[in-house]
């Protein structure tokens, strides 16, 4: 059986979209005849703030696990002096240090390991590669170091690699004009190398081919279909509504807190809306907050939850009549909560048609409703309401969603690879 060394910096028990790709590749390589081998960051289980995410690893030596799917190794993280000082003051002070060594660490660590806090990955894949008679090598970015550890794995050992990117490198939405070519011209190099390109979302396959001049191969993300459901009903007591996960500065929620406005008073006293692991993103729960307080009724009830185990997210969702999904009529993206909502069958109320993939899944499914403006919102919303206040639930009659499991895009993993 031919083996697959997988570089993945996110990975269970990290609970995080990031986490679950690599780990479905895990869990599944084998059934499709191919034997992985994971190199990733220790983590420990209470990481549920960004300060958790940078301090150090409980675990102070390096970890290999073979149980049925593979093997895995676990290589300790030692926190940068940029956080260092985030763990020790918080995130108020030394904020202007922490940005100029950030800015430092950008530009250093693809030259300098001494800079590089994630180097022990490469060095840990570097001895796999010595140890065992690996036939391919797949990173998957971000951090988009991986690819570079890659590329050198690559042109060492004469391994095929595999670049596989969960968000735009050069071209992120969040970079600097100075980051962006500075990113740029190491992207260009580092991805010529590849043998194969895959990404999560149609919207980037073009944008990945423009920068590498290769064929870029689209790999949802998707949903483990394996993963049993406990027997959770809706909530006939209260009208659940839940958001699972990142929300970005980019997608419309200010739609929906308007259209909460527009709503019968007796709606909005029944209205309990869920922020699932918002807690984590402390920024946009403040801008959720502000939003609901200033400019939404103020009957609606709201929780926020911090990042919680991915069989307790299944469990509020289910427990739900609607979940959110607010996009972007000028950033299309696909989120990748749309699979989690999918695998519930729970009502998604889309906001605004992002005329992109999106809309195109929720109409192919019909799993839910599309919106482009609050008073959409705000009928769709009474329209549900009364089905729920009726029958004590939500119909969602959703259908063709086996093809979105992360076992059937892991297949078309295998298929790729096993084509070099």
């Amino acid at each position: 059986m031919k083996k697959v060394l997988i570089l993945a910096y996110d990975f269970p028990p990290y609970n995080s979209i990031g986490a679950q790709r690599p780990y479905s590749w895990y869990k599944y390589f084998k059934e499709f005849g191919l034997y992985p081998i994971v190199v990733t960051r220790h983590w420990d289980n209470h990481i549920l703030n960004p300060i958790d995410y940078c301090k150090a690893s409980t675990q102070r030596n390096i970890q290999c696990e073979t149980d049925e799917y593979g093997t895995i190794y676990r290589v300790p993280h030692t926190p940068n002096m940029r956080d260092r000082l985030l763990i020790q003051f918080g995130i108020t002070r030394f904020s202007v240090l922490r940005k100029i060594l950030t800015a430092w660490y950008m530009f250093t660590e693809y030259f300098f390991p001494y800079f590089d806090a994630k180097y022990g990955i490469y060095t840990q894949a570097n001895a796999v590669c010595l140890q065992h008679d690996i036939s391919y090598i797949i990173a998957s970015g971000e951090p988009f170091l991986l690819f570079s550890y890659a590329h050198k794995l690559s042109k060492k050992h004469s391994i095929p690699w595999i670049a596989d990117y969960r968000d735009g490198w050069s071209t992120n939405y969040n970079n600097t004009k100075i980051e962006t070519l500075f990113f740029n011209k190491i992207e260009r190099k580092i991805i010529s190398t590849a043998s194969h390109i895959t990404t999560v979302s149609p919207e980037f396959v073009e944008q990945f081919h423009a920068i590498s001049n290769k064929q870029v191969h689209l790999i949802l993300n998707g949903f483990f279909e394996d993963t049993p459901l406990a027997d959770i009903q809706q909530d006939s007591s209260q009208f659940v509504i839940s958001f699972a996960g990142t929300l970005y500065p980019y997608q419309e929620i200010e739609l929906f807190a308007h259209a909460t406005t527009l709503l019968p008073q007796e709606i909005q006293k029944n209205i309990y809306i869920q922020w699932i692991g918002l807690n984590f993103y402390m920024d946009q729960k403040q801008r959720v907050f502000t939003l609901f307080s200033k400019n939404a009724s103020t009957y609606i009830q709201h929780i926020f939850t911090p990042r919680i185990p991915h069989e307790k997210v299944f469990e509020l969702l289910q427990k739900s009549s609607i979940l959110l999904l607010p996009a972007s009529a000028n950033h299309a993206q696909l989120y990748a909560k749309i699979f989690d909502y999918l695998r519930v069958h729970r009502t998604i109320l889309l906001f605004p048609s992002d005329n992109g993939t999106l809309s195109h899944i929720i109409t192919h499914t019909q799993s839910g409703i599309i919106c482009n403006n609050s008073t959409e919102i705000a009928q769709a919303l009474e329209r549900l309401y009364a089905e729920w206040k009726s029958k004590g639930f939500v119909s969602c009659n959703s259908h063709n969603i086996a093809q979105y499991s992360r076992k059937e895009q892991t297949k078309k993993v295998v298929e790729i690879i096993t084509t070099i």
